[in-house]
């Protein structure tokens, strides 16, 4: 039979083509009308009307169609049609995508030959004519999310007709059936991500979840400045879970010592969305660099400053004059080599009988001495 549902339309197609309706077996049938997926109540067995919906024991569903809506991702779908018996020759299908108001939301697209877009809906186009099966499969079906958040719940209603190919509307058997999509649920329900480290070497990042939902994977992700991130590992997630689930991997590269380093936590979920976690940080302690020893003479008749460190290796130090208030007087920088370090320093901003605190700052060192010129 021919998959149309207004009788004035099957009259004007008989005029022009052979279709469904003629005495032999057609080629093509032509486009599912709109307005019958039930999203406004209608639906194909209001002219297919020889069976109750839904009868015979079989169903229309769909492959991919989302329950849970990411903005503006598309997702990939097939319907299928099923017939308690293989004595099917046509099937059609028709769907229409609208949210809690009604509204029709999201677009259709397909590389289907045998199925197209017409005014929100998608739905068959000259399906094939088929010998005596019991179910048939629409597939390259893509419907794309909208941009903007619509009112949720969206729903997907669908129809389905299993055509028996004879002339007229009688003995067709429509199935329909809804899929409900809300906003994307979070990835995870986040409880702890923590770094501590281990040995002054690794630095072993832990997490755990209380919940669970499509979760796909976290990626561990790292800094030197708290801003630029990268990737240092990923690990599979539990996917769904109601229960406490622990995590933790250890980043035996730290590299960076005697500055933080940042860490955080992307939640991936199986739709690709994600979130971040919360950034934590850690030190790690620079036992090898740290400045053993300083000796200073301080000489108030010119407010010279004797200074000898005694470093391990290369490294730069930094020197603070800050006065009573707190308040910086001046700076400078010192490069100190391996071993035993001998330098003057002179600051003529320093008034009689001025308190003065004179700061000395490495990678892993701070030391501060007091002074009253």
């Amino acid at each position: 039979m021919k998959l149309f549902y207004s009788i004035s339309t099957i009259v004007l197609f008989i005029a022009i083509i052979p279709t469904f309706f003629s005495f032999t077996k057609p080629v093509s049938s032509g486009a599912a009308p709109t307005g019958y997926t039930g999203a406004n109540v209608s639906t194909c067995v209001s002219c297919h009307n020889s069976f109750s919906l839904n009868s015979n024991g079989g169903n229309v569903a769909t492959i991919g169609l989302p329950t849970s809506v990411s903005l503006g991702t598309s997702y990939n779908f097939s319907t299928i049609i099923t017939h308690g018996i293989a004595d099917r020759e046509k099937f059609g299908f028709a769907i229409k995508a609208v949210d809690a108001n009604g509204i029709a939301v999201g677009t259709f697209s397909t590389t289907n030959p045998n199925a197209g877009v017409l005014s929100n809906e998608i739905g068959h186009r000259n399906p094939p004519f088929v010998t005596s099966i019991d179910s048939y499969t629409f597939d390259n079906l893509t419907w794309t999310a909208p941009t903007v958040a619509p009112v949720y719940p969206i729903t997907f209603y669908i129809v389905g007709n299993a055509a028996n190919n004879a002339q007229g509307t009688l003995g067709d058997y429509i199935y329909t059936t809804t899929v409900v999509a809300n906003a994307s649920a979070v990835p995870v329900t986040l409880s702890r991500f923590t770094a501590s480290v281990s040995n002054n070497v690794d630095v072993i990042l832990q997490w755990r979840t209380e919940q669970e939902i499509n979760t796909d994977k976290f990626i561990v992700e790292k800094s030197s400045d708290g801003q630029t991130f990268s990737s240092i590992a990923t690990t599979n997630a539990q996917g769904n879970s109601n229960n406490q689930k622990d995590y933790s991997i250890a980043d035996k590269n730290p590299t960076t010592k005697g500055e933080f380093i940042y860490y955080r936590l992307k939640m991936i979920d199986k739709d690709g969305t994600y979130k971040y976690s919360a950034i934590v940080k850690v030190l790690l302690a620079t036992k090898e660099t740290i400045i053993k020893n300083i000796t200073t003479i301080y000489n108030t008749t010119n407010n010279s400053f004797e200074v000898n460190i005694l470093s391990p290796n290369s490294q730069s130090l930094k020197i603070n004059w800050i006065n009573g208030n707190g308040q910086l007087i001046t700076e400078e920088t010192k490069t100190l080599v391996k071993g035993s370090n001998n330098f003057t320093l002179h600051n003529n901003k320093i008034g009689k009988g001025q308190v003065i605190f004179l700061q000395f700052k490495a990678a892993g060192f701070t030391k501060s001495y007091t002074l009253v010129n």
